[in-house]
């Protein structure tokens, strides 16, 4: 059987974030990141809050920094 991999909430963790601050998620979260990005940019366009997310390079993570 496949390795069990930890997920964690994303949404809590980007709007905890401060600018230039990194967050590591496995892989398998690429989509609810990618997602939850582009949601929470949306709702907080006023106030400016954007992330940026990029794959690791061993390809096993997701890095999101807080980009402003």
């Amino acid at each position: 059987m496949g390795e069990q991999v930890e997920k964690r909430k994303i949404t809590p963790v980007l709007l905890k974030m401060e600018v230039e601050n990194e967050e590591r998620f496995p892989i398998e979260q690429l989509d609810s990141i990618n997602t939850a990005i582009q949601r929470q940019q949306s709702k907080h366009i006023r106030r400016g809050l954007k992330w940026s997310a990029r794959k690791s390079d061993c390809g096993l993570e997701v890095i999101v920094t807080r980009v402003s």
